[in-house]
């Protein structure tokens, strides 16, 4: 079994919905850590659908939740790699911006990492997007000199002429496109 294989199977089973692989070199903020591992985890459907008119405390709540969860499943990434020899560095909201409503200026952006990764794309919302969740997730991501399997980049929107995004959201902050 590959690492990328047998990592992809260990963060799947501890609870990411979904993982990729991307080549960071032209864009890494930490010399030596060329490759960057993308997971996320998606927000119950019925919490999005239960969003009338605003977010609902039931969403804030999932928020700090999925956070949290990603946080820990970014530092077993890490603990993985540097268990294989590697060297690793888990972009946790702890390590980067903690307070909800504090701007997290990540060391790289994890929606920049999964587009290199070919999970998605950014959407006309300026969120990544993907085609079975939407932005209906929360992403995180690793840095690390692994030598992983990475995925075909998605440079461009493959939102075309949809308008979901901005028919569904509940403030119409989405305009001019």
């Amino acid at each position: 079994m590959t690492l990328s294989h047998s990592l992809k199977k260990y963060l799947l089973s501890e609870g990411a919905t979904e993982v990729g692989f991307a080549d960071i070199s032209n864009f890494t903020p930490k010399k030596g850590l060329n490759t960057g591992v993308v997971f996320y985890i998606t927000y119950p459907k019925e919490i999005i659908r239960n969003m009338q008119n605003a977010p609902t405390n039931e969403y804030v709540e999932e928020l700090v939740s999925l956070n949290s969860r990603l946080d820990a499943l970014g530092m077993k990434c890490e603990e993985y790699l540097i268990g294989q020899g590697f060297d690793a560095y888990a972009q946790t909201k702890k390590r980067l911006g903690t307070d909800f409503g504090e701007f997290n200026s990540f060391e790289l952006p994890h929606k920049t990492i999964a587009t290199r990764a070919g999970l998605g794309w950014i959407g006309k919302s300026a969120l990544f997007t993907t085609k079975d969740y939407g932005s209906a997730l929360r992403l995180s991501s690793v840095l690390t000199n692994a030598p992983l399997d990475i995925g075909k980049p998605i440079t461009k929107s493959k939102c075309g002429k949809c308008m979901e995004c901005r028919d569904a959201c509940l403030g119409g902050a989405i305009s001019g496109i």
